[in-house]
């Protein structure tokens, strides 16, 4: 498996990583470019094409809980920061 970047469980965390760790970077850091971009980002999920209707409902409603979850997450960090 070939990565760039840190492995995280949230966005959050890999912006939190990398200012903590990388050279140089966006003004106020990782995180706080998060926060000003998360608003205007959009995500794609990609649903395997063998899924049914009843699948892809369920990825996607688990998906928008997972999202929800990282934007909560990620105000709430960056309040503290």
């Amino acid at each position: 498996m070939t990565v760039y970047g840190p492995l995280s469980r949230t966005v959050s965390d890999a912006a939190l990583f990398l200012d903590a760790t990388a050279d140089g970077g966006p003004d106020g850091g990782y995180l706080a470019a998060l926060g000003a971009r998360a608003a205007q980002e959009n995500v794609l999920i990609n649903l395997p094409s063998v899924a049914d209707l009843a699948e892809r409902a369920a990825i996607s409603t688990r998906s928008q809980q997972l999202l929800t979850t990282i934007a909560t997450s990620s105000s709430a960090l960056s309040a503290r920061v």
